[in-house]
């Protein structure tokens, strides 16, 4: 009886499962498909890895040139600061200079208004220029005889004054009393106004000779102008020559101003200091 149990138990075992042989194998298809799945999961991520490292690296990249561009803004920034102090500086200067300016203006404006106002001294005053050495008639006769070829002796009660300066030596600094050869009448009037009536006189009657006035022979030409200060009558032959060189015709002097204009239909240039030279262009 044993024995048949036996027999039957080895029987059982050396019997073929189908059922468990499908089972494993089928465990086994679905780990290989796990094992693939698992292995493209593990590629894919892989690759988000390598994707990632490449992203920060590009980010690293980004952030490194943004840093650059950053310090170059900063150091742009920084120089506008200075350009705007620098700026600053130079607003500061500007209305320091013009305040400066303005005030060089008023100076200059006080400079010709004193100028002006020496001139005034001598506004009732002409010099008669280029008479003999000495003289053939008195001084007060020589006056008197220029008013008669002026034909102004009618004018002979507003002559305060009459008195000759003679030629300074040679080598002498110039001035309006050696303008010509000989002595000079320096005549003193009653007021600018009779000295302009003079002046015009002597305009309209055009040149005169040295025998008209002091009873000689002479042909020599007689000068008759405005007495000047030194400042303006150096200023004046300054202006002859500057005038000269640069093509101008006409240099006179009214009411003790110095006018110069270059020709005919031109506009009158006044020369009250030897900047205003600088006009004649």
């Amino acid at each position: 009886m044993a024995s048949l149990t036996d027999s039957r138990t080895q029987s059982t075992s050396s019997a073929p499962l189908p059922a468990t042989d499908e089972l494993l194998l089928s465990l086994i298809e679905q780990m290989k498909q796990s094992d693939s799945k698992i292995s493209a999961f593990i590629d894919n991520q892989q690759r988000i890895n390598d994707d990632i490292t490449r992203s920060d690296l590009r980010i690293s990249a980004f952030i490194e040139s943004q840093q650059r561009t950053n310090d170059v803004i900063n150091s742009k920034l920084d120089q506008i600061n200075s350009l705007s102090e620098t700026v600053a500086s130079n607003t500061q200067r500007i209305s320091s200079l013009e305040l400066e300016n303005a005030a060089l203006k008023r100076e200059l404006q006080d400079l010709k208004a004193t100028h002006l106002g020496r001139q005034d001294c001598n506004d009732n005053e002409i010099i008669v220029s280029g008479l003999p050495e000495p003289l053939s008639v008195a001084p007060s006769v020589a006056a008197l005889n220029m008013l008669a070829v002026l034909d102004a002796s009618s004018i002979s009660p507003h002559v305060l004054n009459v008195r000759a300066v003679r030629k300074s030596p040679p080598g002498s600094s110039s001035s309006q009393t050696n303008a010509a050869t000989g002595n000079s009448l320096i005549i003193t009037v009653t007021s600018s106004t009779v000295r302009d009536l003079i002046i015009s006189k002597k305009r309209t009657k055009g040149t005169i000779r040295q025998g008209e006035i002091c009873g000689n022979d002479s042909k020599s030409f007689v000068y008759i102008n405005e007495m000047l200060s030194k400042d303006s009558y150096e200023l004046l032959q300054q202006t002859k020559r500057v005038a000269k060189e640069r093509s101008y015709r006409y240099v006179w002097v009214k009411r003790g101003r110095i006018h110069v204009r270059h020709s005919d239909g031109k506009p009158v240039i006044r020369i009250d200091s030897h900047a205003d030279l600088d006009k004649l262009v």
